[in-house]
């Protein structure tokens, strides 16, 4: 209890009276009470708005993510597709390659 007896809204001396039920008046009590409770309300509150902010960050995140994955998945479906196109061009050289007359003077010697 010693941490809500430092907090500025409710004196150590006030939790304790609160506690052990040392109130001067029954008045006193319930506004004790009530600044117990308001205070504890607005923590719930906060709670939950840090909570809701949380879900949202988190929803943009996954959103973002999701962008990223698909960026990435296009990215790598270009490069495939480039790839297969090196390949191509790559065969169709060595066809040509193979199936080409040696250029005059490289070809083998008459004697």
């Amino acid at each position: 209890m010693r941490g809500l007896g430092r907090c500025s809204w409710l004196s150590k001396m006030e939790v304790e009276r609160l506690i052990w039920g040392s109130c001067r008046t029954s008045g006193e009590a319930r506004c004790l009470e009530e600044r117990v409770f308001d205070r504890l309300s607005d923590f719930g509150r906060r709670q939950e708005e840090i909570r809701d902010e949380a879900e949202c960050w988190h929803g943009e995140l996954l959103g973002r993510q999701n962008e990223g994955f698909a960026r990435i998945e296009s990215i790598q479906n270009e490069l495939m597709s480039r790839q297969d196109e090196i390949v191509r061009v790559q065969r169709q050289l060595l066809d040509l390659y193979m199936h080409s007359p040696p250029p005059p003077g490289l070809g083998p010697s008459k004697s």
